[in-house]
């Protein structure tokens, strides 16, 4: 005998189990007859479709900077069904220090029915932050130093500061040292402009800061004492300077400290000294007159200035003329 068996169809597409109700059973050929079937009694649940995995590209070479979280990473996996990637923490999560850092990932499918959600670990590469900003950098000098009596940094990054100084103007590359305000750099030549750079030191999270820099003159070193006697002239009512004699290439510098000491001896006694700059009175009743360089400004370089002295001898008056120049100190001009 033949026999055939009908049952209900299973018709789902769908991932999961199916519960089937049967109402008739159906007996085919010569035997049929012979036979009953009793159903049973509610339903069948019968194994249906698993769930599938989607097939992923994970998102790699992810980049980020010190201080942003989750949620700046752009992301860029792939799918082989639509679906969301998505950090397992909350976005605000800050991602770490720099360096290589590990993040928990989810893969959510639009359609949760037929595709599990999925998760996997992927790395972000941190990059370090820029440096703080360097701020109110001021710079003081004497004859052979120059001190950094202030600076500081903005931003809070925890960062320390170093220094370097040069003649060039150009930030170095090496040479750098540690600063700890106030920081006196010494054994430097007077009369010379000195550049002085403050920046940042890196960090395990952060650059090193952008550089901040200032120029300062030393000082000059100029200290000179002439003592001559000068020729009396009674004819011209004049006092010349003595044969071979030449006083005509005096330099102030400024800004500096030039001392010119001049000192007159007289053959003869004179009765008042009285001693002009540029026609300006500026003492009298002395022999000696010293030309310094904070009587000067910074207009005053590169003109022909003159002192002169005025002598009563025997209440009759004579006069010398001295030409002198002021100048800026030597050293590189950028």
């Amino acid at each position: 005998m033949l026999m055939w068996l009908r049952l209900a169809e299973y018709t789902s597409v769908n991932a999961g189990t199916t519960t089937i109700n049967i109402s008739e059973v159906t007996l085919e050929g010569g035997r049929a007859r012979n036979y009953t079937v009793t159903l049973p009694d509610g339903s069948l649940t019968v194994a249906g479709i698993t769930q599938a995995n989607p097939v992923l590209t994970w998102p790699a070479g992810l980049t980020a900077t010190y201080g942003q979280t989750l949620a700046d990473v752009t992301l860029n996996g792939t799918s082989s069904t639509p679906g969301t990637f998505t950090w397992t923490a909350l976005g605000t999560t800050l991602v770490g220090d720099a360096g290589q850092q590990t993040h928990n990932m989810t893969f959510t499918p639009t359609d949760t029915v037929n595709f599990n959600v999925l998760t996997n670990d992927v790395t972000i590469t941190v990059e370090k932050a820029q440096g703080a900003v360097v701020t109110a950098l001021e710079v003081t000098a004497t004859t052979n130093s120059v001190t950094i009596t202030e600076a500081a940094l903005a931003g809070g990054t925890g960062q320390t500061m170093e220094f370097a100084f040069n003649t060039t103007g150009i930030s170095p590359a090496t040479g750098w040292a540690d600063l700890d305000i106030p920081q006196t750099i010494s054994g430097l030549t007077a009369g010379t402009r000195y550049h002085v750079f403050v920046r940042a030191v890196e960090s395990a999270n952060y650059l090193a800061g952008t550089v901040e820099s200032k120029s300062i003159w030393t000082l000059s070193d100029s200290a000179l004492a002439i003592t001559f006697t000068p020729i009396v002239d009674p004819v011209a009512n004049e006092l010349k300077l003595p044969d071979g004699f030449d006083i005509n290439a005096l330099e102030v510098v400024v800004p500096g400290n030039t001392e010119i000491e001049l000192t007159i001896n007289l053959t003869v006694d004179g009765d008042h000294f009285e001693w002009f700059v540029n026609g300006q009175p500026r003492g009298g009743n002395t022999n000696t007159f010293v030309l310094r360089s904070g009587d000067f400004r910074h207009t005053d370089v590169g003109a022909r200035h003159f002192l002169t002295v005025e002598v009563e001898i025997g209440g009759i008056p004579y006069g010398l003329t001295i030409p002198f120049t002021v100048v800026a100190p030597t050293g590189p001009t950028n």
